[in-house]
């Protein structure tokens, strides 16, 4: 809340608000700065093209002759505008922007590298805005839209066609980052609007029909020959029915031969098996001679068996039968016994052997057989792998016969077809180019420019226009602050806002630094004992209570020298405060009892001491206290205690330097 009454206080709205407009006035000349440097430059190509009366835009019908070259065009309408329309359709700006992305979008970087680098910050910005659109088409917030689609939008915009009333010359405007490519939009433009606009009025043209057919029959042709290429390779011949006969030959001869070869196999079989069961019949060798003799073994058993029957007939001398000696005798001659009953009286010393000669000679013959089965059946079974490796190659062609005649047929009846669309497109095509001629009434009076001066942005102009700029951006943060700002700096208007007297205004001591303001400041300490019933002070007393919003605001320090004040006058004075409120005695006549009540909204003891005041004064901080906190404070005074006997502005600053306030006095001859 600031009074403005003179210049000194615009001055000194300016020095409160003095960081705010450093910030807006720096802010505005560095985004001009940038702005003038780094801005994408715009140039412009110009172009103009006649309308001239044509068969397009007449209004009467042609039937005077064959090809008449004029026709008198309708008054009724202006078939400039027409054009103009066309020449800004959609469907036109959408081929000139497929153009753009496909030919001179990838154009090579320039060699400046101050231009590089307005490039790589412009692709930075372009990266950011897709990720910024990529987010919004995901939660739905924008269309997704393709590359071609923006750019036919940014072309629209920067694409502009206008004619004078009355004039048949169209002027073309185009605005784009660099001459030489809008030089090149508006060439290949005018280009393509004059290769539709001939489509468009060329509706009955033959050419267009017989050149769309005859691609479309000399690509089913490209198609169907590449099928039946495909289709030969899949099957590795070049005729597909010469392959099938030469197939079913082959087969039919590998038929036979197998049935041949497997009934000698199986002969041959059966031979082997009778030569198998002979060859077991018989037996392997013969004997030729043999010698026999006694066996020499059973001789020297029998021996050693005489001299123990010897031995025993001389021990039964000298023993009985029954001892020990003589019945071990008798075991080992009955062991002698039995071994030699074992061994054979005669054994065969020599016998001769030879080979079976007939085993040998059917062994010769199965080794024969065998040698041929081996052969038949490999052979059996490469003719049988054969017959089946034929039989898949057969199915397989056999598969595609069917397409690959289809395709033939079809193949012979397209060729016919083209041949004939080729007869007729020439034909045609010198109808086209009469056609052509009559209805071609847009003329070029003037060719798209090359105009290498940028249109945007000037940076002499910039940077001339960024000081004062920034000077009026600047004021103007100052205006909307000062409309924005609450706080209290001064108590111009605090009586009519707040419906309170107002005390007085104390300076901030930390800023005074002439003996005039320190007089000045102790002038509205007396004024504070002036407003005190001097009646009331020799009667009974004066208890003032002095209280703030918040804690901080000076309560403590004007009571301190409030009391030095009263104390100079020769007035009694004591302080009391919310630690000695219970001992607190009501003023005496002649006594001043200042309370220290600050803080209220946060120390609750403050509201005790009040009802003992008969004088309540709010202490407001300036350039920190609002209006909304002190009509806050006054309201709930208001409502607890019904009065609010003043408003006193403490630590206010004057926020002109005084060497300023000096030379303002001396420019007024003061």
């Amino acid at each position: 809340m600031i009074t403005i009454l003179s210049f000194r206080d615009l001055v000194r709205l300016f020095f409160i608000f003095r960081r705010e407009f450093k910030w807006a006035f720096l802010a505005t000349v560095i985004i001009a700065l940038l702005g003038a440097f780094l801005l994408p430059s715009r140039y412009h190509s110009e172009a103009r093209l006649l309308v001239k009366p044509g068969r397009d835009n007449a209004t009467v019908p042609i039937e005077l002759s064959d090809r008449q070259t004029f026709a008198a065009p309708g008054a009724q309408r202006d078939p400039t505008i027409d054009e103009e329309k066309t020449l800004t359709s959609r469907p036109i700006v959408h081929q000139v922007a497929e153009y753009y992305l496909n030919e001179l979008a990838n154009a090579p970087p320039p060699k400046s590298l101050w231009k590089r680098f307005k490039n790589g910050v412009g692709s930075v910005i372009n990266t950011v805005i897709e990720q910024v659109r990529a987010i919004l088409v995901f939660f739905g917030l924008s269309e997704p839209q393709t590359a071609v689609e923006r750019l036919v939008t940014k072309l629209g915009k920067n694409f502009s066609v206008s004619h004078e009333a009355g004039a048949a010359v169209m002027e073309i405007e185009f605005t784009w980052d660099d001459p030489a490519i809008a030089q090149t939009i508006v060439e290949n433009w005018i280009r393509i609007y004059q290769q539709e606009r001939l489509k468009t009025l060329s509706g009955n043209d033959l050419y267009t029909f017989y050149e769309d057919e005859s691609k479309k029959t000399n690509t089913l042709i490209d198609e169907y020959k590449a099928e039946i290429t495909q289709l030969q390779k899949k099957v590795n011949t070049a005729d597909v029915q010469q392959r099938i006969l030469s197939l079913t030959q082959r087969l039919d001869t590998l038929k036979t031969q197998s049935f041949d070869a497997t009934a000698e196999l199986n002969s041959l079989t059966q031979g082997v098996i009778s030569v198998n069961n002979q060859i077991a019949a018989l037996p392997n060798e013969v004997t030729t001679e043999r010698e026999f003799s006694l066996n020499p073994t059973q001789l020297d058993l029998k021996n050693r068996l005489n001299e123990l029957q010897l031995k025993r007939v001389n021990d039964l001398r000298t023993y009985v039968e029954t001892s020990p000696q003589i019945k071990a005798l008798d075991e080992s001659i009955a062991q002698l016994k039995q071994q030699i009953e074992k061994e054979p009286t005669q054994l065969q010393r020599q016998e001769n052997q030879a080979p079976n000669i007939l085993i040998t000679q059917l062994k010769q013959n199965l080794i024969e057989k065998t040698i041929r089965i081996s052969e038949l059946t490999t052979l059996v079974n490469d003719q049988h792998q054969q017959m089946k490796t034929l039989t898949q190659e057969l199915d397989d062609i056999l598969a595609i016969e069917p397409r690959a005649a289809y395709l033939q047929r079809q193949l012979t009846l397209l060729e016919k077809s083209s041949a004939l669309y080729a007869d007729s497109l020439e034909k045609s095509r010198i109808d086209s180019a009469l056609d052509k001629n009559r209805f071609s009434n847009i003329a070029i009076i003037e060719t798209a420019t090359y105009t290498p001066g940028r249109i945007f942005p000037k940076p002499i102009p910039i940077l001339l226009a960024s000081i004062p700029g920034g000077l009026l951006v600047g004021l103007l943060v100052i205006y909307l602050c000062s409309l924005l700002d609450l706080r209290i700096h001064d108590g111009g208007r605090v009586e009519k806002v707040f419906r309170t007297p107002l005390w007085t205004t104390l300076a901030d001591l930390g800023q005074l630094d002439n003996d005039n303001d320190n007089t000045m400041f102790k002038v509205n300490l007396y004024h504070i004992y002036n407003l005190l019933s001097q009646a009331q002070l020799q009667a009974t007393g004066i208890t003032l209570a002095l209280t703030s919003s918040h804690r901080g605001e000076g309560v403590t320090f004007i009571i301190q020298q409030l009391q030095q004040t009263l104390l100079n006058r020769g007035q009694q004075v004591r302080i009391g405060n919310h630690k000695s409120v219970d001992v607190i005695e009501p003023a005496k006549p002649g006594e001043v009892v200042l309370l220290d009540c600050g803080c209220m909204h946060n120390d609750q003891t403050a509201f005790l001491l009040l009802p003992l005041a008969d004088l309540i004064v709010l202490v407001v901080e300036a350039r920190k206290t609002t209006i909304p906190s002190v009509k806050n404070s006054i309201d709930l005074l208001t409502t607890a205690f019904k009065k609010v006997d003043g408003i006193i502005i403490n630590r206010r600053q004057f926020e002109i330097p005084q060497s300023l306030l000096q030379r303002f006095n001396q420019w007024r001859g003061a």
